[in-house]
Order: C-alpha cells, then sequence, then structure tokens
C-alpha cells in the first residue's frame, strides 16, 4: 500500500489558523509509571505568568496582521497548575485565540467552574491509578454545558474494564446533556506506550495487552449518530464528525479515517520521502522555549524566551524518518 496523503483532523483546510503546541513545561502532580521522567519530574519548572503572558501578546500580534487566528495547545507537564494559569487563558482570549487545554483533570470543580468560560476545547487523558472515576464525572458535569471536551483514558492493562465502565458512564453524562452535541463526543481508550523512544524509532506498547485487553482498547471513541442531518450539499465523500478528531489517511487502497493510535498499531506511520508541511499551519515550543517546526526536531527557528525571536515563515521538508511516533506530527500535512 502507498501512502499519497496524510493529515489531522482539519489539517487540510483553515488556512488562516496557525496552532502552536506549547510544552509549557514538566512539573505535573502526578507521577504515573508510564510517562516518561522528563515530562512529569517538575526539572524545569514554570517560567512567570508575566512572561507566559508577553510571549502570547508578541506572537498573536504577528499573525493577526496576517489576519490569522491563533490556536493554542498547552501541554505540559499539567498546566492547570501553573501560578496565573487563568489569567494566560484570559489573555490569549483577549486577543482573540483559542486555547486548547492538555490535561490530567485533577483541579477541583469550582476550579473548572472558572476555567471553563476561557477554553475554546479540552483535551482530559485520565489515570486511574492516580485519580477516582467519579471525580472525572465531576468533572464531566461541570464542563459538558459549556467547553467541548475529548476524553483519552490511559489503558492500563489491569484496570480495563473498569475503564470499559468508565467510557460507558461518561456517554451518560452527555446524553443526559442537552446543549453539547452527545454525538460529537470523543471518549478513547488508548494504548500506552514504552518511554519517548525518539525521531524515527518504532512505538512499542507498554503493556502486554491480550486478546480482551485490545477489545476495550479498540472499543469506537464516540457513538455514530443513527438520524444524522442531511447537509444542503453533500460532499462527494462521507467525513467524519469535525468532534472526532480523526486523521484522513489516503492510500493506494482508498481513504481512511483514524486514530493517531490507529495509525501508529498499524504500522501506517512511515512517511519518509513524502513532504512534511511543517511550519505552514504551525509549530511548536519546546519546554525550553525552543521554536520548532515539529517533535521529531525537523528545524528549530529560535527561543521565545529570548527578547527577540523570529516566527517560521511556511515551509516543508522531505521527511528523513522511518517512523512518526507522536500525534501532533502525524497531523501535520503529508503528500507525495
Amino acid at each position: 500500500m502507498d501512502l499519497i496523503k496524510v493529515h489531522g483532523p482539519r489539517g487540510d483546510h483553515e488556512p488562516n489558523d496557525i496552532t502552536i503546541q506549547w510544552s509549557m513545561g514538566n512539573s505535573c502532580n502526578f507521577d504515573c509509571e508510564y510517562c516518561p521522567t522528563q515530562l512529569h519530574d517538575g526539572s524545569l519548572g514554570w517560567h512567570d505568568t508575566n512572561k507566559y503572558i508577553d510571549i502570547i501578546e508578541k506572537i498573536c500580534k504577528h499573525y493577526s496582521k496576517q489576519n490569522k487566528t491563533v490556536n493554542f495547545e498547552l501541554i505540559g507537564g499539567e498546566v492547570t497548575v501553573i501560578p496565573g494559569f487563568l489569567d494566560i487563558l484570559q489573555k490569549i482570549k483577549e486577543h482573540n485565540g483559542r486555547s486548547i487545554v492538555f490535561t490530567n483533570g485533577s483541579r477541583t470543580r469550582n476550579w473548572w467552574s472558572k476555567a471553563k468560560h476561557y477554553i475554546d476545547d479540552l483535551i482530559i487523558s485520565f489515570h486511574i491509578n492516580s485519580m477516582h472515576e467519579d471525580d472525572l464525572i465531576n468533572i464531566a458535569e461541570e464542563i459538558s454545558d459549556t467547553v467541548p471536551a475529548s476524553y483519552q483514558l490511559a489503558g492500563v492493562k489491569d484496570s480495563l474494564p473498569d475503564i470499559e465502565i468508565l467510557q460507558k458512564r461518561l456517554r451518560e453524562v452527555y446524553r443526559n446533556n442537552k446543549v453539547q452535541d452527545y454525538y460529537g463526543v470523543n471518549i478513547a481508550i488508548k494504548t500506552i506506550y514504552k518511554k519517548l523512544l525518539g525521531p524515527g524509532s518504532k512505538q512499542e506498547p507498554f503493556y502486554d495487552y491480550d486478546g480482551n485487553d485490545w477489545r476495550i482498547i479498540n472499543l469506537p471513541a464516540w457513538e455514530i449518530d443513527p438520524n444524522p442531518p442531511k447537509p444542503v450539499n453533500p460532499p462527494p465523500a462521507v467525513q467524519p464528525h469535525d468532534r472526532h478528531f480523526l486523521f484522513t489517511v489516503m492510500s493506494s487502497e482508498g481513504t481512511r479515517y483514524m486514530e493517531p493510535d490507529q495509525i501508529m498499531n498499524h504500522g501506517l506511520n512511515k512517511f519518509k520521502g513524502m513532504t512534511c508541511h511543517i511550519g505552514e499551519r504551525g509549530f511548536n515550543i519546546d519546554m525550553r522555549g525552543n521554536i520548532v517546526s515539529s517533535w521529531c526536531g525537523a528545524k528549530t527557528y529560535g527561543n521565545v524566551f529570548k527578547e527577540h525571536f523570529e516566527l517560521p515563515t511556511q515551509d516543508g521538508v522531505v521527511c528523513p524518518h522511518k517512523h512518526c511516533n507522536n500525534p501532533k506530527d502525524i497531523a501535520i500535512l503529508k503528500t507525495v
């Protein structure tokens, strides 16, 4: 099978959007056994809130001159424990940017009752050995009427039956909610992979999953609407719901819509020789403030903590790696 084009959700359109995934530090209030130490040990810590705000203002002003909307994907560590994090979210909103927050969901329901008004998208990664299922249900009940959320339930091997039940409980919360589109809610049970193996290496599961484990992991992340609304001008091909965060994989065998875990599990994350359109729709900022084209480190542009820094221009490189293991990197448009 020959790949023709691969991209993440909305990755082939919305040219007026710039998406920046910003790893703001590596402090976390959890210590999950399968999480690489360098992602949660606090060795880098957080920067001053005003410094984060200053960087946000510079980036937003730069792209506003190009009539572009900036999507900030905020990751850690656990970013919600950053002192002044609500002020950071408010500043993004003031500059007409969008906040996409990646979190373990561990803050209190009262905290989420305030934060939800400044968040445009929420990705909650649930870790059953560090947080009780009832606490996650409380958070879901709090945010479900305000902010679109997706759930990534970590596939801890010995707890998979409990996680399957939790997936059903979360669906019940949204089924009872009349505001957010129930059929657009993504609740995925995620394969846990071994420690970061570096660019181009083959990703392997952390646990020795058996047949029933894989059955649970492969449960659909959403429910199909039995009576979907008919579009006035139907597209030529059936497209997945925007909220499902599915990736498009076009090959000599046709087009498939898949989750990034499925792409890796099926060995379709091999883009060597394809053009990776890094820099065109966004870039990343690592924990030390380095502006990088992608997490594989294809190009480095500067550092946001320096007084003056340059932002990437439209660019693209031929992929040199045998495997692509980061969902953010897989989401970048690839073409032959």
